[in-house]
């Protein structure tokens, strides 16, 4: 029977959810019941009323009672009552526990040995207790057992591991035994399993604590008094009583062990345990006397016995000594007290039982190792009394009658204030002295004491505050404590010799002897410690003192200059390394020679301590690269010497050696060319260039792949064989800080025209003071670098009061700091520029000096005079106003509360009203008007106003509508009474020379304009122009000194379609960079070089013109006196990149007309190949600059016309490029095309500055009523009326002006330029749709008046495929006539493919006939209303565009009128509903027609509503309530914008989509607009034209299961593909060919599919440990419970080389279009889409983290405060990752305990760790990806639509599941379960999959043999009065069960389920559509928590529940 628990006096254990608005009692039921971390609450739930003897159990049958907890019996099948039972163990038997699960049997096995102990067991963030425990918890906690009532078996209740700690310690006070045990970290293991076995792993766990009260270690669980745990052994011998016995304070690690002898009445015994009062004892089964007994039961109240069993537990002597030998080692080790007792068996007996207690609670090893072991006794014999047990209890000197301390002697007299003091005077209490003189000498100092108060006083003070010195001590030498709690003993003993001086200075000033005296005499004793203290305080003062002397001594050192060209810290490290090795070598062959004394010590190689500190220099290195280097410079060594002699060995023969006959010749094959060594030159100690690759199949060579690195390299001469004619060259690697060596033939060797001699060739040779000598030169080059380093380090760790530009050296210092570092980071800034980007280096670097400039800006923006004054940090004085405001976000309207401050000119905003630095500030000065705004379905529409300024627009929010109308009167006061504007204002006025802002401006400027005229170092290589058949090129290009290569291609460079041109990494040509062929004017990207040098084939197979390329160097290798006394045009940009990237307040002197005229320099010149990088780069940055126009000052005049004239530029390229068939144009035609159109915007904003500044309109008044009541159209209208005529002319004027120069542009180009205007338009609405604006009324229009077209486009695929034959008819109804238009791309084989038109038949030309390219071919008309086109191909090679065109209806015009009076209607009814119809709205609409089209399998274009389902649209609330015809008409909006977009796609850089300033940024966060074929049709388009003509590769792989044991196909897949260049699989059918050995198939794509699919399995396999389960999987909760992440340990250079392999699957299926069966969550597709992470996609995996994150963001609302947090809360700084290893959130953050005060960063710091986890992994998927699909262009897809398009749609096998279905109080054959099976048939895929989700958790059913958990239908019991239709299905995802109302219809029935699986997204929370404007005040916070306690039964009113 389940009874009714006491109310707990703990807080409740997790935190309760919220109720939803419309959540209801009656309809929605629990969902605690099957979600695991929702284990209990404190108090018993109102709907838990089931029957107790209901059986709800897992499998949903009758379950028998588990037999060993019916007939509980211990281990040695004894049953409680029989004298030798232990309660500590339990009996199981093998063959019942051999069925429990893996998970189960962890359990018993730890509680069969604990059967007494209430264990908490640890499931994910949870700690469940089960059976007895559960009762247990029920009884004393008041806890509710999971499932409502008990079930048969392993019934459950639990806990959030944040909570544990109260309850826990409410059992320990209770008197239990309380056990926890934790989950230990998963290790991979060798061992393979079946691939059918279940890819879940159970984890490890072990106990790690057992709280009892007599061994209690925690001050949260101790008082002031001692809980002891005594053990003794009893023995009689000879008639007398003898006890041995071991009392342990495990507080302060003491033992203390002796023995007595008694009386047959135990009175010494009693004595005893009156003393001490052990919480716990110890002792021998049935080997203890009835009078022991008797003792204990009458002096103790309740205490833990523990008997343990004679011999096995409870171990005799010689046992014991077996014991202390395994702690202490040998005898002579143990401590001193235990010597005595070594012969003593009573005494070792009472030890060791005390020691195997203690090993038993995982507590031995703290307190043995503290050696703290005393003698006991009694009593001291001759100074003290001995108060027996029974004079204790009379007198009631401890306790009194009742077992209380009320009243006691010890209560009364016991005035102590420290713990330790208490301890002390309970001993006294119980020891009186025994002598006068010392009783005498006791009450002299009291006396002394009392006639003193001050003294008293002072000392009380002194000691008040102390902490537990003697606990904290031996906690410490656990190593269990924090800093903060060692530095408080730190604290303590200097209080203690503070007190002890005092009084010293007291006996020693009134000559007081006595105790006092004595004392005091002693005070040297407590002076040993004097030292360490020293020490410490030594130590942290050095931490903290010399701050400013230290960075300016890093500074001066950091700015000395290096002569070696950029070293690397990493590089300069290992070379010194080397030099050491070097050095020392020397200086020990110097000294056995018997030279020169040595001059040098090694002590002059050491660096400065402070630079090598870890807290300056956080370089770490690569241990595992490091010593795999190591091992391969090893192996190569190995190899180099396998057929060769060792140097010494090789001999030179004495004759004359033969001459070549071709002595000095041109080296004339692939490689460096040169002349070749004559064999007499070639001695040891010459220079010789390896120039070329040895032919591997000549059976002499012994060239291996390692040795291509060493082209172009200078070795030096070892040896040479004159057999082999082989020479053995010497190669010393910095890198590696290794020599190695290989034998070349002499026929690959050339004589370097220039030998470099490096110094560290020469080492060998070198004497001991040229070694001192560059060893020293060396170190300081890298204390240089480690001084550039610290400041980094130190400039983003120390706080920002800290922080000043004086302390970094001053400003000019500082600037050449930063130069001389940011070179290195911005030449790693753009090497992942196509993968994932995760942080500009360059950035990050100088982010450090924001705080800087914040405190400029501050300091420059609000003067003294108008600053904040602050009193402390959390008080603001007399602002004109101060409150709370939510601002609105420029992107999609996302809300903000900020502290807003009014203060004179100034309206600062700050993130809190404790912010010292202001997140912005806004210019009264600068303002427009202040007014209320409509909000459209809002609830706040009163509360909102907005604040125009010529910048930007602000939306606000205020609390009230009384405080809006006060801020917005403030404001406009503030605005009129300010004075005039000035010219130059505090916002724009140019600061000091000495401010940091505008000198990090003058130097970008001072950079750029030093570079303007500056060459660019470059290479130019040209192919024969042109070139003839059949010819073959291999060469190498090197760049010396450069870093980063960059090539350009000359637009004239033309080869053949089946040419080929190839750059390869290295001479062996195997690992690609890029290929080349003809497909258009684009086939020659810029292509970047991640090296100093690359290897160039090229065939062709017909003449042609020829290719013509330049390499310029990205970064180049520079001296620090180069960097700081030559400009550098990087470091400009970098810099102005930088200031671009800041908040505009903090750099406002950055946004100036020099700034602008400096970048326009760089390309105002003609285009140049050799500068197109750096005009990318300027576009780039002008586009940047020019989106902060409105940042520039009133009077800065930019002179636009020097952008402008680069239009005619632009449409020329764009004429070129579209000529040439290009779908995809190129990066820098898209970076100009971006530029121009942010130049119009800039200038229609200037026109409209013109318009305002002339005509002087000012709107002062606020019409709150007028402005609430109109429309958008009747606003417009409005506007258009107070337009004034002047106003009107001027915009005519200047619209005029504009055209005029339009013409000029276009007419010097001579192209047609109405693309632009149309993408202008496009760009305009996008930007208006992304500030959260609708759709304007004139595109509204355009998109309902769209319909009178009713164009239709024809197209063919792009490129077409060859001998393709295809024809329709083209009809539209009512059509007058026909006009067909041709897109300018069309491009077909002259008169051999020819597209026809006709009127009657199939291939007839009557109509026309086109060929070739027809792009000039002008439209004409077709009369009627239809006509057949075909198009036939005879041609046999693929690769041009093909066509497309449109056909317009020309309509009769009487009809013409009528569709137009009908459009009319459609559009005044749109703008009807125009201001509840959001964006929010429109992203709903489309997910619905793309959820209704793939149900049709029909395109967006062809969707209609007269075709769609109307039950469907019911599942989308935010749409569902507007008329059909509204939406209709919404939907052609949509429609319009997409093909506008879709007209755009191809001039949008999707590189750029982390830049909010680019159109890549606008369409990304828009893509939930567009429809998903427009996406896929766009990159399909750009896969399909960037297929490679190259042959498919060949694979090989074995499926045999010998081979399969070796190595799984992935693996092999892996090997086989990773040597292939990745061009060949750029396919857009199958990427490979599969060769299945021992097997007979030939691959036309069934082996190709059946590898991939098994590729997927082996992905996903435990066994290859690439991907693990997601945490959710792990512990079976929440949803995504079989999603894969990938594992966080794989960090290897192989994995990642294999997680790369992932990536290149993911990419072939995006090109292949072959789904994948993978299985991974939204924490991995969103990066590749170019999303964010967030807090929800963890939760996706990782419920169980989310919600105790929650508990302890939310823990204040619980009740919970600083005062009792950490008696709730255990935690470090560290967080379990998702493979379960423990992780540090902070350097040592094990030692750092979570407190009130950093618990915000600890949530934080856990969020970010887990939602970074998987960024390695994660970054080798994108590279991979990247090197088959163009990455970038994914970013239009949303992380769902990608996984779609590679993994499909999760579909589920409905026959599998129904077969596998138990109906439970239903039949199979109910009609309602009949309807259910055909409802489920008739969904869609996607709604199968979150029909699943809904009642598992999952999106796909496990394998069949799998299949262990069937579903369950239940029969639906809570509609009382039997009406069923009004209620939602329920369902329970832990059991896999749904209870389905018996619905009267299935259309109900479908209704029903689609608004569950839709609306109801997670567990334990209902959906509640969110209005997107919607921001909840408290008031409206309370209303919606009281409106959800009212109970309904409407549907309305009612949501799924999901348990």
């Amino acid at each position: 029977m389940e009874t009714s628990p006491s109310p707990s006096p703990l807080p409740s254990p997790r935190i309760a959810p919220k109720t939803s608005p419309r959540q209801t009692t009656k309809s929605t039921p629990s969902k605690k019941a099957t979600s695991k971390q929702t284990k209990l609450t404190s108090t018993p739930s109102k709907e838990s009323k089931a029957s107790d003897d209901e059986d709800d159990d897992e499998e949903g049958g009758q379950v028998e009672r588990w037999k060993w907890m019916v007939d509980i019996r211990d281990k040695n099948k004894k049953r409680p009552g029989d004298p030798d039972y232990d309660p500590t163990s339990l009996y199981i038997p093998d063959d019942a526990f051999a069925k429990l699960s893996k998970t189960q049997q962890q359990y018993w096995t730890i509680k069969k040995e604990h059967f007494d102990t209430v264990i908490f067991f640890q499931q994910g963030f949870f700690y469940n207790v089960f059976e007895r425990d559960a009762d247990i918890c029920h009884k004393e906690l008041g806890w509710r057992y999971t499932h409502g009532n008990k079930r048969i078996n392993n019934y459950t209740a639990g806990v959030n591991i944040s909570a544990w700690g109260p309850f826990a310690s409410a059992l320990f006070n209770k008197g239990y035994k309380v056990a926890k045990i934790d989950q230990m970290e998963t290790k991979p293991t060798g061992t393979k399993t079946s691939k059918s076995s279940s890819n879940k792993t159970t984890e490890k766990r072990t106990v790690s604590r057992v709280l009892t009260q007599g061994t209690a270690v925690d001050e949260a669980l101790l008082t002031k008094d001692t809980n002891y745990l005594l053990s003794f052994k009893e023995e009689e011998r000879d008639g007398q009583i003898i006890y041995g016995v071991c009392l342990v304070d495990a507080s302060v690690g003491e033992f203390s062990v002796g023995y007595f002898d008694d009386d047959k009445y135990r009175s010494h015994f009693g004595t005893l345990l009156y003393q001490t009062l052990p919480k716990e004892l110890i002792y021998e089964r049935g080997h203890v006397s009835k009078n022991s007994l008797a003792a204990i039961n009458g002096v103790l109240s309740n205490p833990i016995l523990n008997s343990l069993a004679a011999g096995s537990e409870f171990p005799d002597s010689e046992q014991s000594y077996d014991y202390l030998v395994s702690y202490f080692d040998m005898e002579d080790n143990w401590p001193e007290c235990l010597h005595q007792f070594k012969d003593n068996s009573v005494v070792m007996s009472a030890l060791g039982a005390c020691i195997f207690y203690l090993r038993k609670i995982v507590m031995d090893k703290d307190l043995l190792n503290q050696r703290n072991f005393r003698q006991f006794s009694l009593h001291d014999q001759q100074s003290t009394m001995l108060l027996d047990g029974q004079t204790l209890k009379n007198l009631e000197i401890l306790i009194n009658d009742h077992g209380k301390t009320v009243g006691t002697l010890l209560t009364v007299m016991d005035h102590t204030v420290t713990p330790f003091g208490k301890r002390m005077f309970r001993k006294w209490i119980c020891h009186p002295l025994l002598k006068v003189d010392e009783i005498m000498e006791r009450q002299n100092a009291v006396a002394t004491f009392l006639e003193n108060p001050d003294l008293v006083e002072n000392v009380t003070k002194q000691l008040y505050d102390m902490p537990d010195l003697e606990r904290k001590i031996s906690r410490i030498h656990t190593g269990k404590v924090n800093l903060e709690t060692f530095l408080l003993v730190l604290e303590g003993y200097k209080r203690s010799q503070s007190i002890m001086k005092m009084l010293q200075s007291f006996v020693q000033r009134n000559k007081i002897v006595g105790i006092l005296g004595k004392l005091t005499g002693k005070s040297s004793e407590i002076h040993t410690i004097d030292p360490l203290l020293q020490y410490f305080d030594g130590a942290i003062d050095m931490e903290r003192s010399k701050t400013e002397e230290l960075f300016s001594a890093i500074v001066d050192l950091g700015l000395e200059t290096i002569d070696e060209e950029q070293p690397k810290i990493s590089t300069m490290e290992k070379r010194s390394l080397l030099l050491k090795e070097h050095l020392f070598e020397v200086m020990a062959g110097s000294l056995s020679n018997d030279k020169a004394e040595r001059r040098h010590s090694s002590a002059d190689l050491k660096l400065p301590q402070y630079l090598l500190s870890p807290k300056i220099s956080p370089y770490k290195r690569d241990e595992e690269d490091m010593s795999m280097k190591r091992k391969k410079s090893e192996s190569f060594l190995s190899m180099s010497h396998r057929k060769k002699p060792s140097v010494t060995e090789v001999t030179i023969p004495n004759e004359v050696e033969e001459e070549e006959e071709d002595d000095i010749v041109e080296e004339e094959e692939e490689g460096v060319t040169g002349q070749k060594p004559r064999w007499s030159d070639i001695k040891p100690g010459v220079y010789l260039m390896v120039g070329k690759r040895e032919n591997i199949n000549n059976g002499r060579s012994d060239w291996v792949s390692e040795m291509d690195k060493t082209i172009g390299l200078v070795g030096l001469v070892k040896a040479k064989d004159s057999e082999t004619k082989q020479v053995l060259l010497s190669f010393y690697e910095g890198d590696t800080a290794s020599s190695y060596e290989w034998w070349y033939a002499k026929r690959v060797l050339i004589v370097p025209e220039k030998v470099t001699k490096d110094p560290f060739q020469q080492l060998s040779a070198g004497s001991q003071d040229d070694l001192v000598a560059l060893a020293n030169k060396t170190n300081k080059a890298l204390s240089v670098l480690y001084a550039r380093q610290a400041i980094s380090y130190l400039m983003g760790s120390l706080p920002t009061n800290v922080l000043s530009v004086s302390m970094l050296g001053g400003p000019q210092k500082l600037t050449n700091m930063v130069k001389l570092v940011i070179t290195e980071w911005a030449a790693a800034k753009d090497k992942n520029n196509s993968i994932i980007r995760r942080a500009d280096p360059v950035k990050r670097h100088l982010s450090k000096l924001t705080a800087l400039l914040k405190q400029e800006a501050v300091s420059n923006i609000l003067p003294r005079d108008r600053r904040i004054e602050r009193k402390s940090k959390n008080e603001i004085l007399v602002p004109q106003k101060a409150g709370y405001l939510t601002k609105q976000g420029q992107l999609l309207k996302a809300w903000k509360r900020q502290w807003f401050v009014l203060q004179g000119n100034y309206l600062s905003y700050f993130k809190s009203p404790g912010s010292l630095d202001p997140l912005g500030v806004i210019d009264i000065q600068d303002t427009i008007v202040a007014e209320p705004i409509y909000l459209p379905k809002s609830k706040l529409r009163d509360f909102c106003f907005r604040l125009v300024t010529s910048r930007r627009i602000f939306i606000l929010k205020a609390s009230t509508p009384k405080d809006k109308l006060e801020w917005i009167n403030l404001i406009e006061s503030a605005r009129l009474l300010s004075p005039v504007r000035n010219s130059m204002s505090p916002m724009t006025s140019r600061p000091s020379d000495q401010s940091l802002a505008w000198l990090l401006t003058r130097q970008a400027v001072k950079q750029l304009n030093n570079t303007v005229d500056m060459d660019v170092p470059y290479i130019m290589e040209t192919s024969p122009q042109p070139f003839p058949a059949k010819i073959k090129i291999k060469k190498m290009i090197k760049f010396e000194g450069a870093e980063r290569l960059i090539v350009v291609f000359d637009r004239n460079s033309k080869i053949g379609k089946y040419d080929m041109l190839r750059f390869f990494k290295d001479v062996g040509m195997r690992e690609s960079i890029a290929s080349f062929s003809y497909r258009g004017p684009n086939s020659f990207p810029p292509t970047i070089v991640e090296s100093d040098r690359f290897w160039l084939s090229f065939t062709s197979e017909a003449a042609n013109k020829g290719y013509k390329f330049y390499v310029m160097p990205l970064s180049i290798k520079q001296t620090d006196d180069v960097l700081l006394n030559k400009p550098s045009f990087d470091f400009g940009l970098s810099l102005v990149e930088w200031l671009l990237s800041l908040v505009p307040v903090w750099a406002k002197s950055f946004y100036c007309t020099e700034v602008y005229n400096a970048l326009v320099g760089h390309v105002t010149e003609p285009y140049r190949p050799q500068k197109l990088d750096v005009r990318m780069k300027v576009f780039a940055n002008l586009t940047k600059l020019l989106r902060r126009y409105r940042e520039f000052p009133p009077e800065s005049q930019l002179d636009l016309s020097r952008i402008r004239n680069l239009k005619v530029e632009m449409l020329e390229l764009y004429h070129e490029e579209r000529e040439g068939g290009e779908i995809l144009l190129s990066s820098y035609l898209q970076r100009l095309v971006e530029l121009q159109m942010q130049l119009e915007i800039v200038e229609l904003t200037q026109r409209d500055d013109a318009v305002r500044n002339k005509s002087e309109v000012h709107h002062d008044e606020i019409q709150v009523e007028n402005f609430k009541k109109s429309t958008p159209v009747k606003r417009e209208e409005q506007r258009s009326k107070r337009t004034s005529k002047e106003e009107k002319k001027i915009l005519k004027e200047l619209e005029s002006k504009k055209k005029k120069d339009d013409k000029k542009e276009v007419s010097k180009s001579n192209v047609d330029g109405s693309w632009f205007e149309e993408s202008l338009s496009t760009f305009k609405l996008m930007i208006q749709l992304v500030r959260g604006e609708n759709f304007p009324a004139i595109f509204v229009r355009q998109s309902c008046y769209s319909v009178l077209k009713k164009a239709v486009t024809e197209e063919s695929p792009h490129p077409y495929p060859p001998g393709v034959r295809v024809t329709s008819t083209v009809h539209i109804p009512d059509a007058e006539s026909l006009m067909v238009t041709f897109d300018p791309r069309c491009h077909t084989e002259p008169n051999v493919d020819t597209l026809m038109f006709s009127k009657l038949y199939v291939g007839g030309d009557e109509l026309g006939v086109f060929s070739g390219e027809f792009k000039q071919q002008s439209p004409f008309i077709i009369p009627g209303n239809r006509f057949i086109w075909s198009f036939i191909s005879e041609s046999t090679s693929p690769g041009l565009w093909g066509f497309r065109f449109t056909v317009t209806p020309i309509f009769p015009e009487e009809l013409q009128q009528e569709m137009e009076e009908s459009c009319e209607r459609d559009y005044r009814q749109m703008l009807s509903i125009f201001e509840d119809w959001t964006l929010a709205s429109d992203h709903e609409l489309v997910r619905f027609v793309q959820s209704s089209c793939e149900k049709l399998r029909i395109s967006f274009r062809e969707f209609s509503f007269d075709r769609f389902d109307s039950s469907d649209i019911q599942c989308y609330p935010m749409i569902c309530d507007f008329p059909i015809q509204a939406i209709e008409c919404r939907l052609r909006i949509l429609k319009s914008f997409n093909t506008s977009v879709s007209m755009l796609l191809p001039l949008i850089d999707m590189r750029n989509i982390s830049e909010e300033w680019s159109m890549a940024f606008l369409i990304s966060t828009l893509r939930g607009l567009l429809f998903y074929d427009i996406k896929v049709g766009y990159i399909s388009d750009i896969l399909s034209r960037d297929a490679t003509n190259l042959r498919r590769p060949l694979v090989s792989l074995n499926r045999q299961e010998e081979a399969l044991k070796e190595e799984c196909l992935f693996l092999q897949g892996f090997s086989e593909l990773s040597k292939i260049d990745t061009v060949r699989l750029h396919q857009n059918e199958r990427a490979f060919e599969v060769k299945l050995e021992k097997e007979g198939a030939e691959d036309v794509g069934g082996p190709y599919l059946e590898c991939i699919s098994q590729f997927c399995q082996d992905i996903q396999s435990k066994e290859l440990g690439l991907f693990i389960m997601c945490p959710n999987g792990k512990e079976e909760i929440g949803f995504n419970q079989d999603k894969f992440v990938p594992s966080p340990q794989s960090t290897s250079a192989i994995r990642l080389e294999q997680f790369e392999f992932v990536g290149k699957i993911l990419g072939i299926a995006i090109r292949t279009k072959n789904v994948l069966d993978l299985s991974l969550p939204s924490v991995l597709w969103k990066p590749l889409v170019g999303m964010r992470i967030d807090r929800s996609d963890l939760e996706a995996i990782d419920k169980c983290c989310c919600q105790f994150l929650d508990s302890i963001r939310n823990i204040s609302k619980e009740g919970v405060t600083e005062e009792n947090f950490n008696d709730i809360i255990f935690e470090t700084m560290t967080t379990q990752s998702a493979d379960g290893r423990v992780v540090e959130l902070k350097p040592g953050g094990t030692n750092v305990a979570v407190t009130w005060q950093n618990r915000m960063e600890f949530v934080s710091l856990v969020e970010q760790y887990r939602m970074n986890e998987f960024n390695l992994q994660i970054d080798a998927i994108a590279r991979g990806l990247s090197s088959v699909v163009p990455i970038h262009l994914l970013s239009l897809f949303s992380w769902q639509e990608l996984e779609f398009r590679v993994c499909g749609r999760p579909g589920i096998d409905l026959d599998m599941l129904e077969k596998h279905t138990e109906y439970c109080s239903v039949n199979s054959t109910d009609r309602h379960v009949q309807d259910f099976w055909q409802v489920m048939r008739s969904f869609t895929a996607e709604e199968q999959a979150l029909f699943l989700r809904f009642v598992s958790g999952r999106s796909r059913l496990p394998p069949e043999n799998e299949f262990t958990t069937p579903f369950k239908l239940h029969a639906f019991t809570k509609a009382s009065d039997g009406y069923e239709d009004g209620f939602l299905p329920e369902a329970q995802t832990c059991f896999f069960s749904l209870a389905l109302p018996s619905y009267s219809s299935q259309q109900i029935m479908k209704e029903r389920l689609l608004y569950a699986i839709n609306t109801c997204k997670e567990i334990d929370t209902d959906f509640v559509v969110p209005d997107h404007n919607f921001i909840p005040s408290e008031e409206d916070v309370s209303e919606v928590d009281d409106a959800s306690d009212s109970e309904s039964e409407t549907i309305e009113d009612s949501n799924c529940a999901n348990q």
